[in-house]
């Protein structure tokens, strides 16, 4: 279990032919994950509120440190279950400084990203929902990238922030809400038959494409019906102030 600690000392997708399958076959002799619904992933993107993200992961029983999320639990006091990626992003001080934690280590020239494969370990372990955090801002590149895992996992992996939640739909979907939010919706590629029901602005059997896409929306009945015939769409649900 993630534990807070009062007090301690003070890559990217490269098309490259190293295979990583063989190494997540291998056996993990760490921490075993005690709660396959409570699971975060703390990456090495943006994060503004290092407080509020610090309260969001308290909920979690356990926790990975993609990398240079490392350095993100490292300024939240958090101790994460296990450390898992390439480490090229990591000052190798600050791992020493976590000696007693599981690393799981990649090699740098692969065709995953460490955020990718932890997703990967974590299913395999066992994982029925995954919450990413700070997996956006700092590069667009990885940001574009961590939207279109969402899209491979639909219902399974989210995006958390401080304002918002960031998730994948496919068919027909409840999204619980609350009245009054703002909500968006967009494609990365074109999505048909798009139909919705309790929004403020409903969507009748319309196509979202890069001409046309759900901006800023408002949630006016809890939950919103979605109904999605051909394609997936990127979901965003601003919290409620």
């Amino acid at each position: 279990m993630a534990e807070l600690v009062d007090a301690l000392d003070s890559g990217s997708s490269r098309g490259n032919s190293v295979d990583v399958r063989v190494i997540l076959a291998a056996t993990y002799t760490g921490a075993a994950m005690p709660c396959s619904d409570s699971v975060a992933l703390v990456a090495n993107g943006a994060i503004q509120d290092y407080t509020f993200i610090e309260k969001i992961l308290r909920n979690f029983e356990f926790v990975i440190a993609v990398d240079g999320g490392l350095q993100h639990c490292h300024k939240m006091k958090i101790m994460p279950d296990l450390i898992l990626g390439d480490l090229d992003s990591i000052d190798q001080n600050l791992i020493k400084t976590y000696s007693q934690v599981p690393i799981k280590r990649f090699p740098t020239e692969k065709n995953e990203t460490d955020l990718e494969l932890a997703i990967q370990w974590a299913f395999e372990e066992g994982a029925n929902e995954i919450t990413l955090l700070a997996a956006l801002g700092k590069r667009t590149d990885h940001s574009i990238y961590n939207l279109h895992l969402l899209r491979r996992y639909p219902g399974r992996v989210n995006i958390e922030t401080e304002s918002e939640y960031t998730f994948a739909l496919v068919n027909n979907t409840h999204i619980p809400c609350k009245v009054g939010q703002t909500i968006s919706f967009f494609p990365l590629g074109c999505v048909s038959g798009v139909s919705s029901k309790g929004l403020k602005w409903e969507l009748d059997n319309v196509e979202l494409n890069k001409d046309f896409m759900s901006i800023s929306n408002i949630c006016l009945a809890n939950p919103v019906e979605l109904t999605i015939k051909d394609g997936d769409l990127i979901c965003c649900l601003h919290k409620s102030k």
